[in-house]
């Protein structure tokens, strides 16, 4: 009997998309708590954020790395995206506006929390791990991305 070994391609697109993430999101704290608040809107990291793990990503990894999602630093994204709700209504069905709805105000409060925190000058003050697991959570429980958040980690920034 043969044996499977290794990770899913589903596994494989997830993981890539979470340190995708976790690429942007430790950029974006780098730069608020740097240049201050105004440096970066909380919405267009919110809309990088959503893009990352809402649209369909390709299994092939023969493109350049240039074009590859994951390679794409925050200063490269930025220009991609729109707002958060534009990012939102491209990949979602229109049926789920109340959804959009919540979540990105979940999103945006989450964040908020974070970078406020990060402009008091430590990147790492909450962790991002941690801030990105609370998006991740707010994802997964709204049914919107299939991997799990880390039960290892708190679920908010917002309550220590």
């Amino acid at each position: 009997m043969a044996q499977v070994t290794g990770g899913t391609t589903f596994n494989f697109v997830a993981q890539r998309k979470h340190e995708a993430a976790q690429k942007i999101l430790s950029r974006a704290a780098d730069i608020w708590a740097t240049s201050g608040r105004d440096a970066i809107s909380h919405d267009s990291v919110i809309a990088v954020l959503l893009h990352i793990y809402l649209s369909k990503w390709e299994e092939n990894f023969d493109l350049r790395g240039e074009l590859r999602e994951e390679a794409r630093t925050l200063e490269k994204w930025l220009p991609l995206v729109g707002t958060a709700k534009q990012e939102a209504e491209a990949f979602l069905p229109p049926i789920a506006s109340a959804t959009i709805t919540e979540v990105l105000s979940l999103l945006n409060a989450e964040i908020s929390f974070a970078a406020e925190q990060w402009c008091l000058g430590n990147s790492e003050q909450p962790p991002t791990a941690q801030a990105l697991n609370a998006v991740e959570h707010i994802l997964f429980t709204h049914k919107l991305i299939h991997r799990p958040a880390s039960p290892k980690l708190p679920k908010t920034v917002r309550e220590t």
